[in-house]
């Protein structure tokens, strides 16, 4: 058995086939992945892993140097992030989107923006709030090793490899 075999049970990382051979998923932290990095030597990289739902092989999507930002993820897809050190700028933008909602609607508008902010308020500090148009709100962790394109149906993970 080789160090990387016995480290990769010590942490309960699982072997799944990539169309570059054998990765290992499952990593607790990015840190804990750098650090076996590290330990295994330069045969040994972090890489980003993707698989559609329904396929068994998994594809390598490139070397990655920290966890995936749920924020810059959500950015791009055109979500509004929030962290709880986002009250006050919540409270601005919600303040600020009042002059577009007729009279009548502004303080259903308020109550629902309100206990968004109470959300946000008590997020803890890894936690981000997500909120897009076509969906609820949702909590979710800001850095993490894996998470599911639910829109498109593919799954990413963080892996270990030997290149």
């Amino acid at each position: 058995m080789t160090q990387f075999d016995n480290t990769s049970k010590e942490l309960g990382l699982s072997p799944v086939p990539t169309n570059h051979g054998q990765a290992w998923v499952g990593c607790p932290s990015f840190p804990q992945a750098q650090k076996e990095v590290e330990l295994l030597g330069d045969d040994y990289q972090i890489v980003s892993l993707a698989q559609r739902n329904g396929e068994k092989i998994w594809r390598i999507e490139g070397e990655v140097y920290s966890p995936y930002d749920m924020v810059e993820i959500w950015t791009e897809r055109g979500a509004e992030c929030y962290t709880c050190t986002d009250y006050s700028l919540f409270l601005d933008n919600l303040k600020a989107s009042l002059d577009g909602i007729e009279e009548e609607d502004q303080e259903a508008f308020m109550t629902q923006g309100m206990e968004t902010a109470d959300i946000i308020k008590n997020l803890n500090e890894e936690d981000v709030l997500i909120i897009k148009d076509d969906r609820e709100p949702f909590i979710v962790k800001r850095f993490t090793t894996e998470w599911n394109d639910e829109d498109n149906g593919i799954h990413y993970t963080i892996a270990i490899i030997k290149y």
